[in-house]
This record gives C-alpha cells, structure tokens and sequence, in this order.
C-alpha cells in the first residue's frame, strides 16, 4: 500500500517539529535555481533541477527527500547543520551518510526498502525523536538502543504489510523515551517485553494499534502504568447503528413497501420518500487475534460485555500479584 500522506506523527508533547506530511509540496520547487536561498525548509525528488544548490541554504534545518536518486541521498552529507530529514520510498542501500549530520534532531525514513540494518543511526547523538514507517527489509531494531537522546519513537508498518520486528527489547535502553507508538507491526518474539516496557522510566505516552498485542499485555499495561497516557484502553468500542439513506440503485431503493417491511422491517421511510436503516453495529474488541463482533445488537453487546468481563479479570489478577506480601 503506497503512502497516503497522511501525518502519522504524535505531536501532542512537542517532540516533533516536523512539517505536516501532507505540507511536503509546499516546499517542493521545479529549480532551485529559482528559490531564494533563506528557505528553512525544502522537499526535494530526483525531478528537482539544481538540487545541488542545496548546500547554498545556509538556513536549511528541514529537508524532505521524496524518491530520491541515491547522488541525493549521498550529497546530504553536504548539509552538516539540517536538523530533521525525511527519507520517503527511496531504495539506498545504506544510511552511512547519516554520519555526515550530527546535527540531526528528528528523522523520518518511511518506505527506504533498501536499507537492511539500522546501525547507521547509532551516531546520531542528539536525536530526539525517530519515525520508521514500512522499512520492508528491516526487521532487526536492536540498533536503535545506542540511542539514548530519543525521547519520542514510532514504529509502524501498513494495513497490508505488517512491520517485522525481531523483538522490542532494546527499548530497555532507551532511558529517556517519553513517546511510544508501534502499530501495523509483528514482532517474533515478545519475551522480556514486560521487562523492556517496565524499565522506561520516564514514558508519558503510549500510542499502540488495538490488535499489536495480546489482551493480557493491555490488561498488564493499565495495571502497570495507570497514569501514563493511553496505557489504559477501553476493551472494546461500538461502530456502526446510524442510520444512513438507502443509495438509489439498490435494490432496496425500489422495492415495494410491503416486501421492503418483509425483507427490512427495520428500514424507515421519509415524508419525501427517502428510505433509511441502519448501519450494521459492531464491537471492536481489544487484543491480538480478537474477532470483530457483529449481528444484532443484543449478540454484539453480549460478546462486548464477556470481552469487559475478562479485561478486568486479568487486572484484577496483576493487581494482585502487584501487592506485596505479608
């Protein structure tokens, strides 16, 4: 699924600065021969003629780079003092050049599947917040541990092609993360999570996809962090029971009132003719491998309801296990 430029950045504790995603053209120029140098930010693609001007922006902290040609990727290293990147569908190999940039304070690689470890970041020491969206050959972040300046991280892949990841526990090391968001991800192996998640110590936030985690890790989550944001989710949330107009071309637009209170005795019919029903209800619960309910609202509510139930057993089991003894 190719990228929709919507802005998936967590902004609400001011770890991103970052342009909005869908702002990237705003800054994107045929020549930047035509562009008046005191631009602070710039989006540029391998279209953009006398890209190489672009170590004359003596003013340039922000940089978008949007299928680039690998010379692009490589001149960034001409641009010591930029303080936030953003790498979209480029298909480099390596992030060496990163090196080149010790100014570099939030960075974005989203769609680089050519890149097949993280090691490159490693000398990125004052970056504070890191983006990895759908890094199709990556699936070892165990690099992302010598970062110890990041306070905000997001991992995320796409609703079609979940992000490997090997596991999270580097997160252990990441002593002053404030901000974590990991969503449209399988990670393999999960042992040590709690341990990794328990030791960060200064985390206010937590952002996850309702399905990236088992049920028990939610209900741990909430038990264990009970004033950190987004720790404690509600198990499950009802969609749908409003009631929409029937389109004109279906069948139920022009069937005939005594069928149509047969085959849809919950249809209702306007003064002007308009027909309307509701739209289907479901439960969407909370957890890995959980099911969607649907059906009539009494099954969906009663499957919701069992849902609720066993959440708060399991909270009430760590809370438990939480209390000292004697």
């Amino acid at each position: 699924m190719e990228h929709h430029f919507s802005d998936f950045l967590d902004r609400t504790l001011g770890h991103w600065t970052f342009t909005e995603n869908r702002l990237r053209w705003k800054f994107q120029f045929d020549d930047l021969a035509e562009v008046q140098s005191d631009f602070r930010c710039l989006t540029v693609s391998k279209t953009t003629k006398n890209w190489r001007l672009l170590s004359e922006f003596s003013d340039l902290e922000e940089l978008t780079l949007d299928r680039p040609s690998p010379q692009q990727v490589e001149w960034i290293q001409n641009l010591p003092r930029l303080k936030r990147l953003r790498l979209s569908f480029s298909r480099v190999k390596s992030l060496d050049v990163l090196g080149a940039m010790p100014d570099l304070e939030e960075l974005i690689l989203e769609y680089t599947s050519g890149i097949r470890d993280l090691s490159a970041l490693a000398t990125l020491t004052n970056l504070r917040s890191l983006h990895l969206e759908n890094l199709r050959n990556v699936s070892d972040f165990s690099d992302l541990k010598e970062l110890g300046t990041l306070r905000a991280l997001g991992i995320r892949g796409t609703f079609d092609a979940a992000q490997k990841i090997e596991n999270l526990n580097f997160l252990s090391s990441l002593k002053k993360l404030e901000q974590l968001s990991i969503s449209s991800s399988r990670v393999f192996d999960e042992t040590g999570l709690k341990e990794a998640i328990q030791g960060l110590g200064c985390i206010k936030k937590f952002s996850f996809s309702a399905d990236q985690f088992e049920l028990e890790f939610f209900a741990w989550l909430s038990v264990v962090f009970p004033d950190v944001q987004g720790a404690t989710r509600d198990p499950y949330w009802i969609s749908g029971g409003k009631m929409q107009r029937v389109q004109e071309g279906h069948k139920l637009a022009t069937m005939p009132v005594e069928e149509l209170q047969r085959v849809a005795p919950d249809i209702v019919i306007k003064d002007n003719g308009d027909r309307w029903r509701p739209s289907p209800i479901e439960a969407h619960l909370l957890g890995r491998g959980q099911r969607v309910a649907q059906g009539k609202r009494s099954t969906v509510e009663a499957k919701a309801t069992q849902h609720a139930t066993e959440y708060e057993r399991l909270q009430q089991g760590f809370r438990l296990n939480s209390i000292p003894s004697g």
